[in-house]
């Protein structure tokens, strides 16, 4: 027998996170078992936890904000497991607005460590970082005795290793065309695979529409699961925005809320902020007490970096994580709801995106495009984008810059008169520049490259 044997002692949270990241090796693998496998191994910690567990294309990240706001202003202990994230790995796991702490990120790994260690080397039960993630979450939250879990997944649903939880509601925000390589190439397939995370009986919110939403209702159906509608069962009207807050009124089933004030931006963040609501509904049902009072006070106290955020006013720089056509759409309609000028975009993308598809709703709001890519092995070569760029739109005003960091001197340097910046392409570009611009608010300098 080949074990892996005795691993390296795990004594800090670098360490930890090494060890995580470690299991990269073992790539994204569908199925349950090896999550099952160490859940079991931890003496599935998952049993005694409530979750609302969220899936979708957009807005699923977004929505896990809306409902852990919620639930924390309605004094409730929650946690919160979410990826990927803008500061590092103890952010993807929070209870009652903190991080894992370093000791317990410490002490949960070791025990997952020893037990991973008891397995052959090439045993099929060899988990991924993300399952190892996952399970080291459910630990977390069971130490902390969490009221309740606001649960994302990590990519699809039905073999997502989140997938191993039976909610109180599951929510799929919307279907769109992303990770076609792994979830499928059609809108049927991808629909099929996230409405896998509904479960016998219990309720589901979505605001899919079309042929994903044909999908999502034949599997409810089959399930037994109601299933509840945006457009059908819930609305919502934006009624004022501005650059930093929108307010909007809900009608649900069963109750409305009028004038409610919205600190996420952007005409999809009321659509996803309407799923949260619709998802309350019916946690309600399920026995979470959660007041109207409570609910506005989340929805005006929530908190989602790199969704059309803004991350400084003199000038104007937002940071928005669109990385496929749905969230560049969204990007544009936010841009023009807020009736802002053309600015200077700055963009970076991965290999695996289609490019061409998002390329003219970043062009509809660009005066000047500055192309750049993110320390990731997966990101598209700067040249590459200028070419794709250069192909839908020749006269576009197009600069390469090595890295994030030039890029946001470049346009820190060359705005006069071009309107605001905006950091765009991928969750990683925009974490990148969102570290670099708070080293600048910290006083570092962000030098203009000659």
């Amino acid at each position: 027998m080949n074990r892996m044997g005795a691993h390296r002692p795990i004594e800090t949270g670098q360490e930890a996170r090494e060890y995580i990241s470690s299991r990269s090796v073992f790539g994204i693998k569908p199925g349950l078992s090896r999550t099952v496998w160490l859940l079991d191994a931890m003496g599935h910690p998952e049993r005694g936890l409530r979750f609302l567990h969220i899936a979708g294309t957009n807005g699923k990240g977004s929505t896990c904000a809306l409902l852990y706001a919620i639930c924390e202003a309605a004094g409730m202990r929650t946690g919160l497991y979410t990826s990927p994230s803008l500061a590092g790995f103890e952010d993807r796991v929070v209870v009652r607005g903190m991080p894992i702490g370093e000791d317990r990120l410490v002490y949960h790994t070791r025990a997952i460590a020893t037990a991973i260690a008891s397995l052959d080397a090439d045993s099929p039960l060899q988990p991924t970082a993300f399952e190892v993630a996952t399970v080291l979450a459910f630990c977390h939250f069971a130490d902390q005795k969490a009221d309740v879990v606001v649960l994302e997944t990590g990519l699809g649903g039905r073999y997502d290793a989140t997938n191993v939880v039976v909610p109180l509601v599951s929510a799929i925000t919307n279907v769109s065309m992303d990770h076609m390589e792994i979830l499928g190439d059609t809108i049927e397939k991808i629909a099929s695979d996230k409405a896998g995370i509904i479960k016998q009986g219990r309720p589901v919110v979505t605001a899919a529409s079309g042929a994903a939403l044909g999908v999502i209702a034949n599997v409810a159906r089959e399930m037994n699961s109601p299933l509840v509608i945006y457009g059908r069962d819930f609305r919502s009207v934006e009624e004022e925005r501005s650059l930093s807050s929108q307010r909007f009124s809900y009608w649900g089933r069963r109750r409305d809320l009028l004038g409610a004030n919205l600190s996420l931006l952007g005409p999809h963040q009321v659509v996803n902020a309407s799923v949260a609501l619709a998802v309350v509904e019916l946690a309600r049902n399920a026995g979470l007490a959660i007041s109207d009072d409570a609910v506005r006070a989340g929805l005006r106290q929530v908190v989602w970096p790199g969704r059309f955020e803004v991350a400084g006013s003199d000038p104007l720089i937002f940071l928005d994580g669109a990385h496929n056509e749905a969230g560049a759409i969204a990007l544009q309609s936010t841009w023009e709801t807020l009736r802002l000028p053309k600015g200077i975009l700055i963009v970076g993308c991965l290999k695996e995106k289609d490019i061409s598809a998002m390329i003219p709703h970043f062009a509809a709001i660009a005066k000047e495009v500055i192309v750049t890519q993110p320390a990731q092995s997966r990101a598209l070569d700067a040249d590459e984008l200028k070419l794709a760029f250069q192909t839908y739109q020749r006269e576009l005003c197009i600069t390469v810059a090595d890295s994030i960091a030039d890029a946001l001197s470049i346009a820190l340097a060359s705005r006069a008169g071009k309107g605001p910046i905006c950091v765009t392409g991928s969750l990683y570009t925009v974490a990148e520049a969102r570290a670099k611009l708070g080293d600048r608010r910290d006083g570092v300098d962000v030098t203009p490259v000659s």
